[in-house]
């Protein structure tokens, strides 16, 4: 019985030394101030007057993530002001060509040539720290590839 105890004992201060890596939380408990503190420390982030998490991301975008609570989703995007290089209609071109080769990242094209990269992330069985953070380096990095793509005007191996 000792030896069970002390094994035990060993065990739980083992484990207690580990942080937790991923925190968990119910999709009721999601939030703008939640998020905002599981990012702060890779991003300079800031919530706006309605309430959406701001962030400056090493590329020099600007990424938003709306919190979405009816839906239990959230919506990650960023939005580019038009390329002075490129007509709308070729824009709508690589965007067309972006979409159908790239996946789980939208590119849109406005009337007046402003592109808007987005996802939406469903928190419907609660909210992961990491899952969100992973999800959230994946778009910027997605997000880079698109500035890229357009700027090539296409696959640079095309």
């Amino acid at each position: 019985m000792k030896k069970f105890a002390l094994i035990a004992i060993i065990f739980l201060c083992s484990a207690a030394a580990f942080p937790c890596f991923a925190e968990n939380v119910s999709a009721e408990n999601v939030s703008a101030n939640l998020i905002k503190s599981w990012l702060s420390e890779n991003y300079g982030c800031k919530i706006d007057d309605d309430g959406d998490i701001i962030l400056k991301t090493g590329n020099d975008s600007t990424v938003i993530i709306k919190i979405i609570p009816k839906l239990n989703a959230i919506h990650i995007y960023s939005m580019y002001s038009p390329y002075n290089k490129r007509s709308r209609r070729e824009m709508v071109e690589l965007a067309n060509k972006f979409n159908c080769d790239k996946r789980l990242l939208r590119v849109a094209i406005s009337e007046d040539g402003t592109s808007v990269c987005d996802c939406y992330f469903s928190y419907d069985g609660g909210l992961n720290s990491k899952n969100l953070t992973e999800t959230l380096k994946w778009f910027i990095i997605m997000d880079g590839a698109w500035c890229d793509f357009v700027i090539n005007g296409g696959d640079k191996n095309e």
